[in-house]
């Protein structure tokens, strides 16, 4: 059984490949009625699944575990899962990442799977991304790709609440200290464009400077407040009507957040740990259990 797809990353064709391969595997060896020990890292065999779509799913999110090199649970040697034991392979929950940079790829990777779906140019973004994964930040170097050194950069410019003035100084100086031929941008602008397809799109929706109304449904075509007849527009000193909005309200779309919250298997069950996984016994256990 071929096994060098779940070395390569979970975006590659030849991942999805072997997952389709070893899917296909596993059901010419599954009994009717049977559920599949799941080989991913998060449930290392010590769960199984219903269904291959379950299967599929916690694959690409969680990758397949390195340590079961023998897999004894999926039809190479013996297939009797029931008459081994769950103890011989407890070692595969804890799966080893390797060095930092690989466990910065495997954070890379989820990040990927939450934004294909929502892109905000389309697929070219999503390719540049993916060319931004695998560039060294410089020559020779093996440690940091230039998206992952520019990741840890802007979030360290969230812990420290640097200013896009004094964040961009700090990339031009980083920029000339590193070897020539680094990609590191140099600007905040630069970094924010790089990392726009990672984020949540936005809707501007203008609103009365009072807080009366929203432009938009009804209100969609009108220049003033139909409550407080406050001008929707901002006007000049010398009276003159801008199409500058007085004010501005951002909505993030709730199907995108969503979407997004859920696109981790991890993170899915636990926002669904109330509805489905905890202990409905008709005692007052939880927070959630009462009426109120």
């Amino acid at each position: 059984m071929d096994k060098s797809w779940i070395s390569h990353k979970r975006t590659t064709p030849e991942f999805r490949q072997g997952v389709e391969e070893f899917i296909r595997i596993v059901l010419t060896h599954k009994k009717e009625g049977e559920k599949i020990c799941c080989p991913c890292k998060s449930c290392g065999n010590m769960r199984k699944v219903s269904t291959e779509y379950e299967l599929r799913a916690h694959i690409f999110w969680n990758g397949v575990s390195k340590n079961y090199t023998d897999w004894i649970w999926h039809g190479e040697g013996e297939t009797g899962t029931e008459n081994h034991s769950y103890e011989d392979h407890a070692e595969d929950l804890n799966t080893h990442h390797g060095n930092e940079n690989e466990v910065l790829d495997e954070v890379f990777d989820e990040m990927l799977h939450g934004t294909e779906d929502n892109l905000t140019e389309g697929p070219p973004d999503y390719e540049i991304l993916l060319t931004d994964a695998e560039t060294p930040l410089y020559p020779g170097c093996s440690k940091y790709t230039r998206l992952i050194g520019v990741l840890e950069l802007f979030e360290l410019k969230a812990e420290a609440g640097w200013t896009d003035y004094h964040y961009s100084k700090l990339l031009v100086k980083l920029k000339d200290i590193f070897p020539e031929g680094n990609t590191l941008p140099s600007s905040t602008y630069e970094t924010k464009k790089m990392l726009c397809p990672m984020g949540l799109d936005a809707e501007k929706i203008h609103a009365c400077p009072n807080d009366c109304v929203l432009y938009r449904k009804d209100y969609n075509d009108l220049h003033e407040c139909p409550t407080c007849g406050t001008l929707r527009y901002k006007v000049k000193s010398n009276g003159e009507n801008t199409n500058e909005p007085a004010k501005v309200m951002w909505y993030l779309p709730v199907v995108p957040r969503l979407k997004r919250l859920f696109a981790n298997a991890k993170d899915a069950e636990n926002l669904t740990w109330h509805a489905d996984g905890r202990n409905k016994d008709g005692m007052l256990r939880h927070a959630a259990d009462s009426p109120q």
